[in-house]
């Protein structure tokens, strides 16, 4: 199974198991620490919406002047400023 075929998998059984217990948040980073692989933010964006998630992305490898998690569908992104 693919990456995404196993989150979209994922999500799909999350928002069945969390149907009328609120929302739903599907957290991802990218690229991820420490194997630094890359995400697709706007096909995992759009798997969550289809269940009426919050997109949330930890983008802190790369600075939003590289990486633009909102224009792929990403409704909230996070960057730390410590790393």
């Amino acid at each position: 199974m693919s990456n995404l075929a196993s989150a979209t998998a994922a999500i799909e059984s999350a928002a069945a198991a969390n149907r009328g217990r609120g929302r739903l948040v599907v957290w991802l980073e990218t690229p991820s620490n420490p194997q630094t692989k890359v995400t697709d933010v706007a096909a995992i964006a759009a798997v969550a919406h289809l269940h009426g998630a919050v997109v949330v992305v930890d983008s802190t490898w790369t600075t939003p002047w590289i990486s633009t998690p909102l224009a792929l569908g990403a409704d909230i992104v996070m960057h730390s400023l410590t790393k």
